[in-house]
């Protein structure tokens, strides 16, 4: 028994002298232990400086997650350098603190065992505990009334609103609402919609949306309908023979030269022969409407 006490004690000793040999030392490289308050991300930095060729063992860092009731670690990262005769191996960590203190309060990050390693043996290396000092997100200061322990807290007064003028708010929103509605009647105005859906100078518009809405069974209202637009447009009656002189006049219907001349000659079919069956052979009430509605396009072109 007391061999192997031996045995065991030199093992020990041989292990604490590989260590020693192996890790040259560990330094924390904080950048600042006070002024963090509830929810402040705290930062901390180790630096082990270690044999050439020996790395950190990756199982042998602390895992992200609670650390204490107050305390979380959010990250940890590795990184290294060679630094003359050895490597210098570093580990960022990021904790977050949920303690409110209701004074300034001193709280210690705990330390922890990392090992490094060559690829066949291990050593382990101690990171020692941290102190920061927590603040309070309020004041606490002894009262005056001169009782030992008494505290009262005293809060910043509250930040007065500041009136802010709305008058070029309010000039910039009537403006464009003026500007819309502009631009609404203009397009109401174009395509002579409701109120101006019966104006006296967009006959073909009107006719076009009568024929929509009608029965296309009234074949001989349509043909009533459209002549009475293009007698409009004329400003007298218009015959088969006026509608050359009336194209000449009015350029922007003159892509429609064929179907209102195929319109007229259905016209007559129907009105002076009798011949419906023909007038609808000529232009049928499909193409009728449809020309109803590419005058009324056309007639917009020339307002």
């Amino acid at each position: 028994m007391q061999g192997l006490r031996i045995v065991a004690s030199v093992l020990l000793a041989l292990s604490a002298s590989l260590a020693h040999a192996q890790v040259h030392g560990v330094h924390a490289v904080d950048t600042r232990a006070y002024g963090f308050m509830i929810g402040d991300v705290v930062p901390r930095a180790i630096e082990i400086e270690v044999e050439r060729g020996w790395t950190l063992q990756p199982t042998s860092l602390p895992a992200p997650g609670a650390q204490r009731y107050w305390l979380d670690l959010r990250s940890v990262r590795t990184s290294s350098r060679r630094d003359g005769d050895v490597d210098v191996l570093r580990i960022d960590l990021d904790y977050q603190t949920f303690y409110a203190p209701i004074q300034a309060l001193e709280r210690t990050l705990p330390g922890f065992d990392v090992g490094v390693t060559d690829g066949t043996t291990v050593v382990q290396a101690r990171v020692p505990d941290a102190i920061v000092t927590m603040s309070p997100l309020r004041e606490v200061k002894l009262g005056s009334g001169g009782v030992e322990g008494e505290r009262t807290i005293a809060l910043r007064p509250d930040a007065l609103p500041t009136m802010r003028g709305t008058r070029s708010v309010r000039i910039a929103v009537a403006a464009c609402a003026v500007l819309v509605l502009l631009a609404f009647a203009a397009v109401v105005r174009r395509h002579a919609w409701w109120p101006l859906h019966a104006r006296p100078d967009r006959p073909f518009a009107h006719a076009s949306r009568a024929l929509r809405r009608t029965d296309d069974a009234r074949y001989d209202d349509h043909v009533r309908r459209l002549h009475r637009a293009f007698d409009a447009s004329a400003g007298r009656r218009l015959f088969a023979e006026d509608v050359a002189a009336w194209l000449a006049t009015r350029p922007a219907y003159a892509t429609l030269a064929g179907p209102i001349g195929r319109f007229f000659a259905a016209s007559r079919a129907l009105f002076f022969a009798g011949d419906g069956a023909a007038a609808r052979t000529i232009l049928p009430v499909r193409e009728l409407v449809a020309l109803a509605s590419a005058l009324a396009v056309a007639e917009r072109r020339t307002r």
